[in-house]
């Protein structure tokens, strides 16, 4: 049975769900999206985020892709600390790396490219995505940067995503 307003049930009283129309659905979809942007976080602050190990690396995520906390949607932007290296993997290029601290270089599919403080690396889109693995050359301490991810663009190259190598001394725990 399907009333007027689109929901559908059991008569027996034993359970009742409520199907939206796709319509709906986008307009509930593009509402949540403009309270997020009107109401969610515009200052993100690093001091309060946590530092993260995982298999890639240390990172600290400031907007994940899931998360739902910051009036920027659209976007992952995390920071990369950077000891000695990273783990290797592959994905679609279109990153975006800001180095805040350190110096060091990064290998994408072969290719030695050295950075330090100031510089912007772009990782290039190319079919079948970038191998890439990131070195500390700093003697005085690890180096830091700043990754962007736009999702739309990650999503319409096919959100590729390989892991290579491991981080030198992973555990997953």
């Amino acid at each position: 049975m399907t009333s007027d307003n689109g929901s559908s049930g059991q008569t027996s009283g034993v359970a009742t769900r409520t199907k939206v129309h796709p319509y709906e659905a986008m307009f509930q979809s593009f509402r949540s999206r403009r309270e997020r942007a009107e109401t969610g976080s515009v200052v993100i602050k690093a001091s309060e985020l946590p530092w993260q190990q995982s298999r890639q690396g240390r990172s600290r995520y400031y907007i994940h892709i899931d998360g739902t906390g910051s009036a920027v949607q659209d976007w992952m932007v995390f920071g990369k600390e950077v000891h000695t290296e990273s783990g290797a993997h592959t994905h679609q290029g279109g990153l975006v790396i800001y180095v805040t601290r350190g110096h060091g270089y990064s290998v994408f599919d072969g290719e030695r490219l050295d950075w330090k403080v100031g510089d912007l690396l772009v990782l290039p889109i190319k079919p079948g995505g970038v191998e890439h693995q990131h070195f500390n050359l700093d003697p005085s301490g690890s180096s830091e940067w700043i990754g962007f991810v736009f999702l739309p663009f990650l999503h319409a190259t096919g959100s590729i995503l390989t892991q290579i190598k491991e981080q030198k001394g992973w555990r997953d725990e």
